[in-house]
């Protein structure tokens, strides 16, 4: 998936031009900020910093991380003309964060999680931010026409799509899309306060945590 990520990163915002997506981008876009405005927010999965760019402009501070040091890099450079954005080396499943953290953003990120590491992902962030913290989490909705297809599906229940860069080489990515009952019973899990919106082609999801 990494090596994946990184040979697509040159035309991987190429998504976001969608036309009939637009509108839902601008309600994505409008409900993000208002969730990270004047927060230090820890992003996990950077990737290019399509995201990062949208949140610097209103939040205090942004730590950009992702598996990958290039893009971690590259997201960080695209917000350069912006202050308090700093980028950092991580493991999504193995997160760390300081105590003036206080929300976490993963986009485009869960899709990608296997169902048997779900839990572990979730635990995972929980353990490392503040009581009252919160994550933010956002991705597809799958939408026929739109979407990639689904080519497959394996024993767990997840499912995959075959992806061609343009360099010619065509990919098998994990890529699953839950309704929203199954978001809110599995975040539920995790923290104490859960909500999901949906858009027409997006989610997004807030869990508040609460440690006793």
């Amino acid at each position: 998936m990494l090596d994946y990520y990184e040979r697509r990163a040159p035309e991987y915002e190429a998504i976001y031009a969608k036309p009939e997506r637009q509108p839902d981008l601008r309600r994505l876009e409008s409900d993000l900020c208002d969730l990270v405005r004047g927060q230090h927010v820890l992003e996990l999965a950077c990737g290019t910093g399509y995201w990062t760019r949208r949140m610097a402009a209103v939040a205090a501070s942004i730590e950009a991380t992702d598996a990958s040091e290039s893009l971690a890099q590259a997201a960080a450079a695209s917000c350069a003309s912006t202050s308090g954005v700093s980028w950092r080396l991580m493991d999504a499943f193995a997160p760390n964060a300081g105590e003036e953290i206080d929300c976490a953003v993963a986009g485009f990120f869960l899709s990608h999680v296997p169902k048997s590491r779900i839990e572990t992902f979730l635990s995972g962030i929980a353990a490392a931010l503040r009581p009252g913290a919160i994550l933010v989490l956002f991705d597809n909705r799958f939408v026929e026409g739109s979407s990639t297809p689904i080519a497959d599906t394996d024993a767990d229940g997840n499912t995959y799509q075959l992806r061609r860069l343009a360099d010619g080489s065509e990919h098998r990515v994990l890529k699953n899309f839950p309704s929203a009952s199954r978001l809110r019973s599995e975040l539920a899990a995790a923290g104490r306060e859960v909500t999901v919106r949906e858009y027409p082609y997006y989610w997004l999801a807030v869990v508040r945590f609460d440690h006793e």
